[in-house]
């Protein structure tokens, strides 16, 4: 199982450059450390936990229509794996970078704080995937629960 920390890495890696992106995590948290009280552990605990989803949607699109009547399907399903809710909270907040005028590590730094307290886009995104889940729970039906 994979730490938090190299999930982290592997998300921020681009084009096999894990120096850079090692560097861009250590000054995030560099940055976290500065600005907060709180040690940087239990702000990124926190924020993953309160971006983490407990359902994803899976989008099933009938091929054998014609291209104009095509019916999609968007499924929910409960996901069982803590490290894929937690890869898939990580990738909220990677999602929510991008702002282009501020260095990376300063916007994710931001990121984890505003999502530690609540108030990040990745929650939002996290809030849109509920809504999503409700309006869709009619095709519960075709999730074979264990």
């Amino acid at each position: 199982m994979l730490s938090v920390k190299t999930k982290l890495l592997n998300h921020l890696t681009k084009n096999g450059e894990k120096k850079t992106s090692e560097k861009i995590l250590f000054k995030s948290f560099k940055k976290l450390q500065k600005d907060s009280s709180k040690p940087t552990k239990d702000i990124l605990k926190t924020a993953l936990v309160l971006s983490t989803p407990v359902f994803k949607v899976h989008v099933i699109e009938n091929k054998k229509q014609r291209k104009k009547n095509r019916k999609i399907k968007k499924i929910p399903y409960f996901i069982v794996n803590n490290s894929s809710r937690i890869s898939l909270a990580i990738k909220f907040i990677m999602k929510s970078i991008n702002n282009k005028f501020k260095p990376l590590y300063s916007k994710l730094q931001n990121e984890i704080l505003l999502t530690s307290q609540q108030k990040g886009d990745s929650i939002n995104f996290k809030k849109e995937l509920q809504k999503q889940v409700l309006t869709n729970k009619k095709y519960f039906n075709f999730y074979k629960w264990k």
